[in-house]
């Protein structure tokens, strides 16, 4: 299961801080892509059945460790466009903790 900061939805970054979080995020993103291409290729040793069972699985377990991230760099987005209409981000705040860990 991914260790996602508790803020990570919620929170509001400074400009400054905007460019960091969004590499976190992509960050994050990559490390989620690269576990699931690792579990992907050990399926191989399974029969087909059993494979593509567990390739299902495993394949919605991905999109829903990525599902977070999506959302924030979305939400960063808008941040993004926000601060070039208004000149300014007002909120401070946090950038995403790395991705510490990816068990299972």
């Amino acid at each position: 299961m991914i260790q996602l900061p508790s803020d990570l939805q919620k929170c509001e970054v400074s400009f400054p801080n905007l460019e960091l979080a969004i590499q976190d995020d992509l960050a994050a993103l990559s490390e989620i892509d690269h576990w699931y291409d690792m579990k992907l290729g050990s399926l191989l040793i399974y029969p087909d059945p059993i494979r593509h069972r567990l390739a299902e699985e495993l394949e919605q377990r991905h999109q829903h460790n990525r599902e977070p991230y999506v959302r924030h760099l979305a939400h960063l987005y808008q941040l993004s466009v926000a601060a070039g209409t208004f000149g300014d981000l007002h909120e401070t705040g946090c950038a995403a903790e790395p991705l510490s860990v990816l068990t299972g």
